[in-house]
């Protein structure tokens, strides 16, 4: 097998190397073939052992209009923008094109149909391009609005993130990595991750009852005035003024984490680190209380209670990890960010940590066997393969938007849009698969349900 990498060129002949399937080819018909997405090794792998599917479904009478419509508008997007800026679009889209093709692998359809520019919205985070504030609506109206009405798969398939957007957002500099440098990045642990400290300061105050302008000033950042007032669920005054003990809440959850991390580095297993994620993602919105950790006695009992239950894995569907470490990069940690992020991860309905909505009962096989959730999951990216990182890992994109906005080379807003497409995501690709492989989210089981809130009452 050779390891020539794709767009080597022999300098005697002038052909570039086009991977396994294609091998040398003239400028012309390497450019037309990376036009066509044929050019990343997954989809070249892809492509030879699923040929006959890619076929049929290509030539689908939904299918083949639905191509050309898209196409035509990331075509008409890409050329509406000046010339040095279209050399950072294709350098940006690099990593939504893979992803689109992982994506294809996983659902069946054509890469032609994983729409790149709305991928790019959940795989970049809004940072894989330039452009003008016309340029994006244009993408918006023209591209995105194409996915949603063209774009319903054939009956019988399951549907692709493309249309589930909530619209591209361009920065000016991209900083999310590329797909080659995103898989060669060790694996985050939580030892990596460090408190801000923040609450200590305003903890003072507030017992010292200072002035509420004076608490605004301690908390005052200078990204919070990029914040939409659509963002705004909690504002700066009532957060200062402690209305509906909110600061106190947070700083709780400061607190917690501390002294999680502080447990965590004495005795750093799996275990205490997922109970210091649940504990810190846990949404005090939710009325229903987290139940994942084992020794949970409400688990306990619902697992005695229900033959339903009995033999189950317990899955997060958002992950605990990645849930947690999302909120946990720097500008997330930001008390008055975290307050509206959390209202509004209330409001969109993602839910996290190891609640009733986020938890799926699954067999073993189905959870962790080969061909089973995790198998899918990563094959896709959600998910790290040992120590290579997933490119549509959504706590990755957490951390470099913190980055970037406290580099000033985007806004706080990133880290809302992003959280709204990863719950469509949620919603239309990640469920399907779980209820496709037979498992069931226990807020959704009705007996069980019944059960945990009966219990809820009882203990009050």
């Amino acid at each position: 097998m050779n390891e020539y990498e794709i767009g080597l060129e022999d300098r005697k002949t002038k052909k570039r190397w086009a991977g396994e399937n294609y091998g040398w080819q003239s400028k012309e018909s390497y450019d037309k073939l990376y036009t066509q997405g044929k050019l990343n090794p997954v989809q070249q792998q892809i492509d030879r052992v699923t040929s006959s599917v890619s076929r049929a479904v290509m030539s689908a009478p939904v299918a083949g209009p639905a191509i050309k419509a898209v196409q035509s508008g990331i075509r008409f997007a890409y050329e509406a923008l000046p010339a040095p800026v279209q050399q950072t679009v294709t350098k940006g889209l690099e990593t939504t094109q893979t992803a689109a093709e992982n994506i294809a692998a996983a659902t069946g359809l054509p890469v032609s149909l994983t729409d790149p520019l709305t991928i790019a919205d959940i795989g970049t985070g809004g940072a894989s391009a330039l452009a003008s504030k016309g340029v994006r609506q244009a993408v918006k109206t023209g591209v995105k609005g194409l996915a949603d009405d063209l774009m319903t798969p054939p009956t019988g398939m399951v549907p692709a993130l493309a249309g589930v957007g909530g619209g591209v957002r361009f920065t000016p500099k991209p900083t999310v990595p590329t797909f080659t440098e995103q898989l060669a990045k060790p694996l985050q642990i939580a030892s990596n991750l460090e408190e801000t400290g923040w609450q200590g300061s305003v903890r003072t105050l507030l017992d010292s009852k200072a002035p509420k302008e004076q608490i605004k000033r301690v908390l005052a950042k200078p990204y919070h005035k990029d914040l939409p007032k659509a963002y705004q669920y909690v504002s700066m005054d009532d957060f200062a003024n402690n209305k509906g003990g909110w600061l106190d809440i947070m700083i709780e959850k400061a607190e917690n984490f501390k002294q999680g991390m502080r447990e965590f580095r004495q005795k750093p297993r799996a275990s205490t680190q997922r109970r210091m994620y649940d504990d810190y993602t846990e949404n005090p919105l939710n009325p229903d209380k987290q139940l994942y950790d084992p020794t949970n006695p409400v688990r306990k009992a619902v697992t005695q209670a229900f033959n339903t239950v009995v033999g189950k894995e317990w899955h997060h569907i958002f992950g605990n990890k990645e849930a947690a470490e999302f909120m946990l990069s720097r500008v997330a940690q930001d008390p008055y960010v975290a307050v509206n992020l959390i209202h509004h991860l209330h409001r969109i309905g993602l839910p996290t940590s190891g609640v009733p909505q986020n938890i799926a009962l699954m067999k073993k096989a189905a959870h962790r066997k080969t061909g089973g959730y995790h198998s899918w999951s990563k094959a896709l990216g959600f998910e790290n393969v040992g120590k290579k990182r997933g490119v549509l890992e959504i706590s990755d994109y957490g951390q470099e938007i913190s980055k970037a906005i406290l580099s000033g080379q985007t806004d706080v807003t990133e880290l809302f849009e992003i959280l709204s497409t990863y719950s469509k995501v949620v919603e239309k690709v990640i469920k399907p698969k779980i209820q496709e492989l037979g498992g069931e989210v226990i807020s959704d089981m009705g007996p069980v349900m019944k059960y945990i809130q009966g219990t809820r009452k009882r203990s009050k």
